[in-house]
């Protein structure tokens, strides 16, 4: 083994980084606690890494005061045991000892394959000057999982497929200030945020063909159940699960009520406790594969009478797994927005009163303070449209004392009143 980790060492020093597409998420390199890097599968963790191994080199860290290894790579995933863990430092520091009394950055990616890893970080943290990140799928590196493994020594990034605005850097399309100059430039956005919603996010699939791209978002969608979920809590009975995802699938932005769906495939005839079910969507959330949002109340008790709204990480896999939703505008735009303020750490909520108007979403910061409340809407040119959107929104300032609210639309861009305006989705997204 010394030797295989004394060749993945030279193998790292010769690599030459790939170009990649910048992400706006970032790393603090705190002392004493490790960068955790999670979310769903495919969504860019490793090239991440990348990216901020680029960035120490850009600011005068030499590479041999960086260590990338990979515990997917074949010669440790089936040679590696948790005795081999100190075999890393050993040969390190064999080929560089100047950096014993420097500080060194050290990335392990998908380190959660070995069983005892979080002794061997733990130990590095207290007798080591290195600055740990790591990386895993989440179908063994959770946050919570995380949090308990490093006792509270840890902080978490996480990375999601391709934001619009990184589309847009993707593209050479530069903002100012977040502002849009020029027609040429307004067109082009509108372009290619058209087939944002329509594609998705993710990396490897930005310019494949629709019959493979389809076919590899479908695949992406079954590694995470069987990977993540299945081999994960030993789920025999899969018809239930898949018909959970069908149905969120087909349904994004709705209300998720598990007793209504455990009805259902009750009279279906399919084998599933109802607890089961309630067991189904938590591990499908913790696998970032959907978001669940809750009702707004301070009643716990108003809170349970109304389920929550589920939404799906990106429209790719909505439009490779829904025949349904692809002439859903409106649903792939509702999905589309909340990520966006998934994206940006918000508590979001949605809101219905006692009359049955509703917010699709109420953001707030962490701290509780109210930021916006939102409405998502395909199309305004209806006034009874209009006014059932006015109407909910009027509902949520006006019962949390907000001070404005927001229509986004496709297209339109409208002044509607002192405190609420209609908002273009592009535009929105890269004023947000």
């Amino acid at each position: 083994m010394n030797e295989i980790i004394s060749i993945l060492i030279d193998d790292f020093q010769q690599f030459n980084l790939p170009e990649v597409v910048e992400r706006s998420e970032s790393l603090p390199f705190l002392t004493n606690k490790v960068d955790v890097i999670t979310g769903m599968r495919r969504a860019g963790k490793t090239w991440f890494c990348y990216q901020k191994i680029k960035e120490l080199e850009k600011n005068n860290v030499l590479r041999n005061r960086i260590l990338y290894l990979n515990f997917e790579d074949d010669r440790l995933q089936y040679n590696f045991n948790i005795s081999d863990f100190s075999l890393i430092l050993e040969e390190y520091y064999k080929k560089f000892p100047f950096n014993k009394d420097c500080e060194c950055y050290f990335f392990f990616d998908e380190i959660h394959n070995i069983e005892g890893w979080d002794k061997f970080i733990r130990r590095i943290l207290d007798s080591e000057k290195i600055k740990i990140t790591i990386t895993g799928s989440n179908s063994k590196l959770l946050s919570r999982e995380i949090s308990t493994s490093l006792r509270g020594r840890s902080i978490t990034t996480e990375i999601f497929p391709f934001s619009f605005t990184e589309v847009l850097h993707k593209n050479n399309i530069k903002l100012e200030n977040n502002k849009v100059l020029g027609s040429k430039n307004i067109a082009l956005i509108r372009n290619l945020f058209d087939s944002y919603n329509t594609i998705g996010g993710f990396p490897e699939i930005q310019n494949y063909l629709e019959n493979i791209r389809i076919e590899v978002l479908q695949g992406y969608v079954e590694t995470v159940l069987f990977r993540d979920v299945v081999e994960r809590y030993q789920i025999k009975n899969l018809n239930p699960l898949h018909y959970l995802i069908n149905h969120i699938m087909n349904n994004p932005g709705t209300i998720l009520s598990l007793t209504s769906l455990y009805k259902k495939i009750k009279n279906l005839h399919i084998k599933c406790s109802q607890d089961s079910l309630y067991d189904f969507a938590r591990y499908l959330e913790e696998a970032y594969l959907v978001y669940k949002v809750p009702f707004l109340s301070n009643s716990m008790h108003k809170k349970q009478l109304n389920p929550p709204k589920v939404y799906v990480i990106d429209n790719g896999l909505l439009q490779a797994m829904s025949f349904k939703v692809t002439s859903d505008i409106g649903a792939l735009l509702e999905n589309l927005v909340f990520m966006h303020l998934r994206r940006k750490k918000y508590i979001i909520e949605y809101y219905k009163n006692s009359d049955g108007f509703e917010v699709d979403f109420v953001v707030r910061k962490k701290n509780g303070e109210f930021i916006d409340f939102i409405q998502v809407c395909h199309d305004i040119s209806n006034e009874k449209t209009l006014f059932r959107e006015i109407r909910g929104l009027e509902a949520g300032i006006n019962s949390f004392n907000g001070k404005s609210g927001k229509i986004i639309t496709s297209n339109t861009s409208l002044v509607l009143s002192k405190n609420i305006e209609a908002v273009p989705v592009w535009k929105w997204i890269i004023q947000n």
